[in-house]
């Protein structure tokens, strides 16, 4: 079994007043209660997404990969706290 760092990076989907969707990344610190409960430490990034794009996952590789460092980057930060 891992044992889990007590940050995590939290991605959520968000709606502007608009009705834009927005993916939200959020860096998080786990909280000693029962149950779980997680703190925002750090809002990392937002970026715009249309519903049609999100659902058939219409992405280019360039897109993924800087998704993917943005999520890699706030896991890093806490790397040797885990």
């Amino acid at each position: 079994m891992v044992e889990k760092s007590r940050f995590a990076v939290c991605i959520s989907i968000g709606k502007t007043a608009d009705g834009q969707l927005r993916i939200v990344l959020d860096d998080v610190e786990r909280q000693e209660t029962e149950p779980t409960q997680w703190r925002l430490f750090t809002f990392v990034t937002d970026a715009p997404v249309t519903e049609t794009d999100l659902r058939q996952m219409r992405f280019s590789d360039e897109q993924l990969a800087d998704f993917g460092r943005l999520v890699l980057g706030a896991v890093s930060i806490h790397a040797t706290e885990a």
